[in-house]
C-alpha cells in the first residue's frame, strides 16, 4: 500500500517516486528532519507529531509479541512481569508504546529487526515487540514462535 501511495502523491506532483529501504521507523524520522527526504509513510505517536508534520492514519498497526517455542508467556498479561525481558526497535513507535504499556517487565531496544531476532534467539530476550504483519515474516524461524494474542 506505501509504495502506491508513494507514486500517487508524486504522479499528483508531476514527479517520480523513488524510494529507499531502512531498517526502521526512528531512522527514516531522523532523515525527514534532516531534510534527506521529502516525505514518508511510517507509524506516528506524540513523539513523532513533535518534529514531524503528520497527515491522517491511512491503516492501523496492531503490535504483538515473538517469543521462543516452549515459552512460557502466552498472552499479553503473560509478558508485563518482573522477570520478562522485552526487547524493540530503537526509536520506533513500538518500543515507545510497548514502554507505555508495560508497567513491570524490563525493555531494551535493539538496533534492527536481526539484531532483535538473535537476541530472541540466544535467551538474551523473552519477547520481542514487533508489529503483527512484521511478526508473521519474522516467524519463520523454527525458533521463534508468534504469540496468539495482540497488544
Amino acid at each position: 500500500m506505501t509504495v502506491e501511495l508513494g507514486h500517487a502523491l508524486a504522479r499528483s506532483l508531476g514527479t517520480v517516486a523513488s524510494f529507499i529501504v531502512y531498517s526502521n521507523s526512528g531512522e527514516v524520522t531522523a532523515d525527514l528532519n534532516a531534510g534527506k527526504l521529502d516525505v514518508s509513510f511510517m507509524p506516528v505517536d506524540d513523539e513523532r507529531r513533535v518534529s514531524l508534520t503528520v497527515g491522517p492514519a491511512y491503516f492501523l498497526i496492531e503490535n504483538t509479541y515473538l517469543v521462543r517455542p516452549g515459552s512460557t508467556i502466552a498472552s499479553i498479561a503473560d509478558v508485563d512481569r518482573p522477570d520478562v525481558r522485552v526487547i524493540g526497535i530503537v526509536n520506533t513507535t513500538t518500543i515507545r508504546n510497548t514502554a507505555r504499556l508495560l508497567k513491570q517487565t524490563t525493555i531494551a531496544p535493539a538496533a534492527s529487526v536481526g539484531d532483535a531476532i538473535e537476541r530472541l534467539r540466544t535467551g538474551q530476550a523473552d519477547a520481542f515487540a514487533l508489529d503483527r504483519k512484521s511478526t508473521r515474516l519474522n516467524s519463520s524461524h523454527t525458533d521463534i514462535s508468534r504469540m496468539p494474542s495482540s497488544a
